[in-house]
């Protein structure tokens, strides 16, 4: 018997949350490099169904994990949204995966297909609607994902 733990704010049942580093070539000088995600959640407002986070999205003790873990997240600016948000980057060339290649290029393959070595850390339980409302994300995310 599954036992299903509810949100005691607004009564929702509550998803597991997990923090993935993969390792994966960068896409543009195509050295190896770290990158963090967190899957589990479904937030319509943020991602459209996607059930992963992009580090632009990342709470300060998910951030600090990842970068415990050698993930280099540093705050880059955007051409395409016009704005600066954090992202997995590069150590060896300084450049970043933007959240819309992030999702089509490392973590469907990573998730879907198993093409990139990567580790698992458990972050706990989250409740979709109460534990991400607080983000302030505008419409200029939303084509990104």
């Amino acid at each position: 018997m599954e036992n299903n733990i509810f949100c005691q704010k607004c009564g929702l049942e509550m998803k597991e949350l997990e923090l993935y580093i993969a390792i994966a070539p960068c896409w543009k000088c195509n050295e190896s490099m770290k990158l963090a995600f967190i899957k589990g959640v479904e937030l319509d407002i943020i991602r459209k169904q996607s059930t992963a986070i992009a580090p632009a999205f990342f709470k300060e003790n998910e951030l600090k994990l990842a970068q415990s873990k050698g993930v280099i997240i540093k705050d880059n600016y955007s051409n395409s949204i016009n704005n600066s948000y954090y992202a997995n980057t590069c150590p060896n060339c300084n450049d970043f995966i933007g959240n819309h290649y992030l999702f089509t290029e490392y973590v469907s393959p990573t998730i879907n297909a198993n093409e990139f070595e990567y580790q698992k850390y458990n972050l706990g339980f989250c409740c979709d609607s109460c534990d991400y409302d607080a983000l302030n994300i505008n419409d200029d995310y939303d084509e990104t994902f």
